[in-house]
């Protein structure tokens, strides 16, 4: 397991960047953390990373943001509405298999259904500071260990 602390909302967002240029070009992760955590701050990062230009927002009402960019494609799901509902009734699985980062904020309606390739727990540990949590398979989690080490 890798850990971080963030000490901003500025940091943050560059442990997203980090990630995305490390992360493989189809990845899926699971954002865990409470409301106001930083997902949404670590997911503009991971779009920054990958190129992205436009604005990036959370998707709590449109279940899915889509953004391209020049090195990858993000999607950003907030599963939060959805939690009391079966993961096999949602019709996300497409989004699984695509190329590019697939970030699912509060993905336990998916947990036992999809298998994610990262899992990033951020706790809230000071007023504007967080602890990142990260779990990979061995070799991926090697990587991002010295992405992250090379950075911060």
């Amino acid at each position: 397991m890798i850990t971080i602390v963030s000490e901003n909302e500025h940091k943050t967002e560059r442990i997203g960047r980090c990630f995305a240029k490390t992360a493989p070009s189809r990845c899926l992760v699971f954002l865990k953390g409470t409301l106001g955590a930083g997902k949404t701050a670590f997911a503009r990062g991971v779009a920054r990373g990958l190129g992205v230009e436009r604005n990036v927002s959370s998707p709590t009402f449109t279940l899915v943001n889509e953004y391209q960019g020049q090195r990858g494609d993000l999607i950003h799901m907030d599963l939060y509405r959805l939690l009391d509902q079966p993961a096999e009734e949602l019709g996300l699985e497409e989004y699984f298999q695509r190329p590019g980062i697939c970030l699912v904020e509060w993905p336990d309606v998916l947990e036992g259904w999809e298998c994610p390739d990262v899992t990033i727990s951020i706790e809230q540990t000071g007023l504007e500071q967080r602890t990142f949590f990260i779990l990979a398979e061995e070799e991926l989690e090697q990587q991002l260990q010295e992405a992250f080490a090379c950075e911060f």
